[in-house]
């Protein structure tokens, strides 16, 4: 529901839509998203080249989900100011690599515009959690997801994980 609510209807629209799925579907933190280059993409084999914490660098796999949200935004990525002289996967209407700033306040208005209603926080990192606990919930194992977080010890995964109350 949270990601319907952007309007996809414009360049920045699908340029947040492609942020924000990134980030809930390949469990990326912020930092992440932001030190995304376009030489990190591989469309043919339907990879991504991610700098985590410490510099760890991984690989992850692009569903077809989000092969699609990354080409659609590849497409209109061309329309943005000075695209050409930048090698950011992410840029601002004026060109520079997008400010993970921009990032929070885009996504804090995002959630304005859902309605959502919680009892708690709800920033881009609530994605990352939201992501680990959809995993654990469809019975991935705890070391899959350890390595698709970038973690390098379950302990540190552990923390992420919120069963749904289904689950429960």
């Amino acid at each position: 529901h949270l990601l319907d609510t952007i309007d996809r209807s414009t360049c920045l629209g699908v340029r947040d839509y492609a942020i924000y799925a990134l980030m809930y579907l390949c469990g990326l933190r912020i930092g992440e998203v932001f030190g995304l280059d376009l030489t990190g993409i591989d469309l043919k084999t339907k990879e991504i080249t991610v700098t985590g914490k410490g510099k760890r660098i991984r690989t992850l796999h692009l569903s077809d989900e989000l092969f699609q949200i990354l080409s659609e935004y590849l497409a209109v990525r061309t329309f943005f100011y000075q695209n050409e002289h930048r090698n950011a996967l992410f840029i601002s209407k004026k060109g520079n690599r997008l400010a993970i700033r921009t990032m929070e306040d885009n996504f804090k208005k995002i959630i304005l515009k859902s309605g959502l209603q919680t009892r708690f926080n709800v920033s881009c990192h609530t994605l990352r959690h939201s992501f680990a606990s959809h995993l654990n919930d469809k019975e991935v194992d705890m070391l899959v997801i350890k390595s698709l977080m970038g973690h390098s010890t379950t302990r540190s995964t552990e923390i992420y994980i919120h069963p749904s109350m289904q689950k429960v």
